[in-house]
């Protein structure tokens, strides 16, 4: 049988973009380790011969190259022009259009801008929102970008663009272990200042990296016919039809485990020295309430969907709560890595409470994979009826949730969290 090629799109969303793609091209392939990508980012650096825009997106993409993946890369400045009332590039835009379609990945990089990101990556966004309904379903999305402060709204850049992502149907990931972040996160504000940020190309790499490992998921026909076991989380008890509509979507390919966080009873985090544990431990956190049931059936799941619908008002910080316990979790080797989340919500829940942008952070910092695009809807009259988007959405996580399923019992043995701040 012939080898897949998995492609991964790359875009460098700045206005200082100077590196000729060509070269980019003909040098990506000869790089053999990270640090001759840094040596080589270094030399183009010193010379002002890349943004840093482009050494982070050098970076990422090398990452991406090294799992086997074929990197198409765009400068952002080419396609859409410096002066907005000039014409696009008649030429241009039909070839991002036609990688965007044959992709399995996608890496953007993008210089900050008050917390957000360039207007050239806005204008590849509408580009690409035009491109039909859901244009990045099931493609892997990450994001890096570049700041002139350590504290400079790199990680509020990342975290608002992959939410248009996700909202394009794209599933999330970040950086990886060992600091499983929001994606990459780069310091430099001069021309050529990325080369003293070996962190910032580090965490490039990673988010390059992941999303290269997880756009190489085999198709569903390849893959054991099986109901995989799916939880589904609500933070309060939802009105009955929502409920059973909802479970009955999910049980068509999959077998429920519904957890009902108000028949819990949960202590807050203490914050304290016991987690994180040197080794995998039975017991990863002093406190022995209901969260040692709740780690057991999350850790026996394949999948998880986290359900924000209208019901019996309960305590509004238990949700929280539960996220706060999660920690133990993280620090215990990132238990929940690989694991596919998805968000349903409905909006006639207080819209105040953010619950797709806490989402996906949640699963981002837990190394999991945040399916696209979510559910979004209204039900009249607070009951669930027939809707083929929640159905599509459904029945789309479970096919994820199969799908990713090797690479999560792939990745468990693998991974080790690094301590930080406890000495």
């Amino acid at each position: 049988m012939r080898k897949r090629t998995t492609k991964v799109t790359a875009l460098s969303g700045s206005i200082r973009s100077r590196y000729p793609v060509e070269h980019f091209n003909r040098k990506l392939p000869q790089l053999k380790s990270f640090a001759g990508v840094y040596e080589h980012i270094y030399s183009l650096s010193s010379k002002n011969s890349i943004s840093n825009t482009e050494g982070i997106v050098i970076a990422a993409s090398f990452g991406a190259m090294e799992q086997g993946c074929d990197i198409d890369l765009f400068r952002l400045v080419d396609l859409f022009p410096r002066e907005p009332d000039r014409p696009i590039s008649p030429d241009a835009c039909p070839s991002l259009e036609s990688s965007i379609r044959a992709c399995q990945g996608l890496i953007i990089g993008t210089p900050v801008y008050f917390g957000d990101r360039s207007s050239l990556v806005e204008s590849a966004f509408d580009l690409i929102a035009g491109l039909g309904y859901l244009p990045l379903k099931g493609k892997v999305a990450g994001f890096v970008s570049v700041g002139a402060k350590r504290n400079g709204g790199q990680e509020t850049t990342n975290v608002l663009g992959l939410q248009v992502c996700l909202s394009l149907g794209a599933n999330l990931v970040g950086n990886g272990p060992p600091t499983s972040q929001y994606g990459g996160t780069a310091v430099a504000g001069n021309p050529g200042a990325i080369l003293d940020d070996n962190f910032g190309l580090q965490t490039s790499y990673g988010t390059g990296s992941r999303v290269a490992v997880l756009s190489q998921i085999l198709p569903i026909h390849e893959l054991p016919s099986y109901k995989p076991r799916v939880m589904v989380l609500y933070p309060k008890r939802p009105t009955v039809e929502i409920q059973e509509r909802i479970e009955h979507l999910v049980s068509v390919n999959a077998e429920i485990d519904a957890v009902f966080l108000e028949d819990f009873k949960l202590g807050r985090c203490l914050g304290c020295i016991a987690c994180p544990n040197p080794t995998p431990n039975e017991s990863v956190c002093v406190q022995t309430d209901d969260m040692v049931e709740i780690r057991e059936r999350m850790l026996r799941s394949e999948g998880m969907l986290i359900v924000d619908a209208p019901g019996r008002r309960i305590d509004g910080a238990k949700y929280q709560i539960f996220v706060e316990r999660t920690r133990s979790m993280r620090r215990n080797n990132f238990e929940l890595s690989n694991l596919p989340i998805g968000l349903i919500q409905f909006s006639s829940v207080f819209s105040g409470s953010l619950f797709f942008l806490r989402g996906t952070n949640f699963a981002l910092r837990h190394n999991a994979i945040m399916i696209g695009p979510g559910f979004r809807g209204t039900p009249p009259n607070h009951r669930c009826d027939d809707n083929d988007e929640l159905a599509g959405y459904i029945d789309h996580f479970v096919d994820q949730v199969i799908r990713y399923r090797p690479m999560r019992l792939d990745c468990l043995s693998n991974l080790r969290y690094e301590a930080v701040g406890y000495l």
